[in-house]
C-alpha cells in the first residue's frame, strides 16, 4: 500500500475529533490512523502533527481535500461567525480543528435516519452492519471496510 502525503501548509485539522465526533460513524480508529469506505474507496489516513501533514492511501488528494473541508478556509469561515456569541466561542475553543465532512448524500441521509434516539456508539453499529450487510468490501492495507 502506497501512502500519499498531503502538507496542510497552514490548514488546521482535528483529525480525530473530525473523524469521530458524531458526525460520520465509519471510520474506525487504528494506532496509527484511521480507516473507512469514502464512497466505494477503502481510504486510510493519518495526520503527522509534528508536520502538519496527512498521510494518506485509496484515494485521490482533491477527494480527501474536499471530504474532510480542507477545500475551505476555516479562519475564513470562523471570521464570519458572531463575536459576541460566547456560546460559539466556548464550542470553537472546546474543538479547534474540527472540519465538517461532506459525506455522501446517501450515507448521511441513511445515519440521519437510523440516528433517531441513538447514542454515537449505537449509531456507529447500525452504520457498520448496514454497511457489512449490503454494502460492497474493500481492502486498504490488512484492513477491509465497508462501501
Amino acid at each position: 500500500m502506497k501512502l500519499h502525503r498531503l502538507d496542510l501548509g497552514e490548514r488546521q485539522i482535528d483529525l480525530a475529533a473530525t473523524l469521530h465526533c458524531g458526525q460520520v460513524f465509519q471510520w474506525t480508529a487504528l494506532e496509527d490512523g484511521h480507516v473507512a469506505a469514502l464512497g466505494d474507496q477503502a481510504v486510510r489516513v493519518a495526520h503527522d502533527k509534528n508536520e502538519n501533514a496527512l498521510s494518506y492511501a485509496g484515494c485521490d488528494e482533491a477527494t480527501l481535500e474536499r471530504y474532510l473541508g480542507l477545500d475551505l478556509d476555516l479562519e475564513e469561515i470562523i471570521a464570519t461567525f458572531p463575536s459576541k456569541d460566547t456560546h460559539l466561542a466556548t464550542a470553537m475553543n472546546y474543538t479547534p480543528g474540527l472540519r465538517l465532512c461532506r459525506q455522501p448524500a446517501w450515507e448521511c441521509l441513511a445515519s440521519f435516519i437510523t440516528s433517531s434516539l441513538k447514542q454515537v456508539p449505537h449509531i456507529r453499529k447500525i452504520s457498520l452492519t448496514l454497511r457489512e450487510r449490503f454494502g460492497k468490501s474493500c481492502q486498504v492495507g490488512e484492513h477491509t471496510v465497508w462501501a
